[in-house]
């Protein structure tokens, strides 16, 4: 998922036999649309934390940082405040993702 994400190089890992953007990077100077949000594991959500602080990322097995110009929208079907609660969705993730909510019954 980390790679689908932010991409890698290759050789960055196992059968990674070429280099790939990941799908912030495709997203440039556009929006990301993240789906279930919730379903991320906590690991990744603190990486996608650590890039909406300034907007810069690594790629899988590489040291040097890229930048993106994205918005990202985000949809879950579970209350992410119950999530938060239950410490399977970090509180800080939210709050910075959480500028605008639309509740749909």
């Amino acid at each position: 998922m980390q790679s689908d994400l932010f991409g890698h190089i290759k050789g960055a890992f196992t059968g990674a036999l070429n280099a790939r953007d990941g799908a912030i990077k495709r997203a440039n100077k556009g929006t990301l649309f993240l789906d279930e949000i919730s379903e991320l594991p906590l690991t990744l959500q603190a990486e996608l934390l650590r890039f909406t602080e300034n907007y810069s990322y690594n790629k899988l097995g590489c040291d040097t940082p890229q930048k993106a110009d994205i918005r990202i929208i985000c949809a879950s079907n579970k209350d992410l405040k119950n999530q938060i609660e239950k410490k399977l969705f970090r509180e800080d993730l939210y709050y910075r993702l959480s500028i605008g909510i639309i509740s749909l019954p």
